[in-house]
């Protein structure tokens, strides 16, 4: 996770999931070289909340998808 602090310069939104609307905030994962505006599902968005998500922290992601994305994927 990168950023100057992620509870002031993340942005939020709001999503719809089923009949409920709730707060995603958006972060940015980087590799050390290549970086990506994402957005954290319910479980990072608690881990978050906890204050056991910080800024510079390494995390292990898969299952993920890009969305709106034109470029080529492999």
């Amino acid at each position: 996770v990168h950023s100057d602090h992620v509870l002031e310069s993340g942005t939020s939104c709001e999503t719809q999931t089923g009949n409920q609307n709730t707060e995603a905030v958006k972060v940015e994962l980087t590799d050390g070289w290549y970086s990506i505006n994402a957005i954290l599902d319910v479980p990072l968005s608690k881990q978050l909340a906890a204050g056991r998500l910080f800024v510079g922290q390494k995390l292990r992601i898969w299952g993920a998808g890009l969305c709106g994305w034109n470029g080529p994927v492999s």
